[in-house]
């Protein structure tokens, strides 16, 4: 396998892995109503806009993986 097909594979791998990390973190966050649950007002804040930027991250990562994949 050549370096630059690693790398497609490599990026496509950890953005896919990023995407289902934060969503299974999500879904275990939840209580029996469906409400996430927190402990304190900060670390919602916190936590979802740490979660927010990694999504986005492993988004950019998976299209980029794509289009390089796709478009040589």
């Amino acid at each position: 396998m050549e370096k630059s097909h690693f790398i497609k594979v490599l990026l496509l791998t950890i953005g896919l892995t990023l995407r289902y990390l934060i969503g299974r973190r999500r879904f275990n966050r939840r209580n029996f109503a469906g409400l996430q649950v927190y402990r304190s007002y900060f670390i919602a804040v916190l936590v979802q806009l740490a979660e927010s930027l990694l999504n986005i991250t492993g988004l950019l990562m998976i299209l980029t993986a794509i289009n390089l994949l796709i478009f040589k």
